[in-house]
């Protein structure tokens, strides 16, 4: 646990514009049914939408890329996804995530750091891991950061709680 939260850490104090998920638009046709049925359907009618965005990354290290769908829920402190696994050929849910997506990828860890961040000064850092087709929880890390310096919000942090 020391080596996983060692490299939390270091994204979180340092890094994390280096694992944040690219995103892509994908239209709701291209997309298979179960994943496109992830987008909010009363948002989906009110925004006359065709499209969502999706990430890909393999979150068990098995060689089949997960598919994380934007549900079309947001706010100011990230965005609703969610995680998507294939097998027997069909697409289903193991969890949803809320915030900003980033990928770690440094055996033995791979998973999901979701950043929420809240105003200038808080922050949460959720690390998510696939086990067995769910998406389990590992570790969070609740964010506290000093007066910014000039427009650089959420740099300096103040206080860091740990929750296994």
């Amino acid at each position: 646990m020391n080596e996983l939260l060692t490299l939390l850490l270091s994204v979180v104090l340092t890094g994390p514009l280096w694992t944040k998920l690219p995103e892509h638009d994908a239209a709701f046709d291209a997309l298979p049914p179960e994943c496109a049925a992830e987008y909010d359907p009363f948002l989906r009618q009110e925004r006359n939408a065709s499209d969502t965005r999706i990430c890909r990354c393999d979150l068990d290290g098995d060689g089949e890329p997960e598919m994380l769908v934007w549900t079309g829920d947001g706010g100011s402190g990230g965005e609703s996804w969610s995680v998507m696994t294939r097998r027997g050929g069909r697409f289903r849910r193991a969890g949803q995530v809320f915030g900003i997506l980033h990928f770690i990828d440094r055996p033995p860890h791979r998973g999901l750091l979701v950043e929420t961040p809240v105003g200038w000064k808080y922050a949460s850092w959720e690390y998510w891991e696939l086990k067995n087709g769910r998406l389990v929880s590992r570790l969070e890390l609740d964010v506290r950061y000093r007066k910014p310096e000039g427009n650089i919000l959420r740099t300096r942090p103040a206080e860091i709680k740990i929750r296994y």
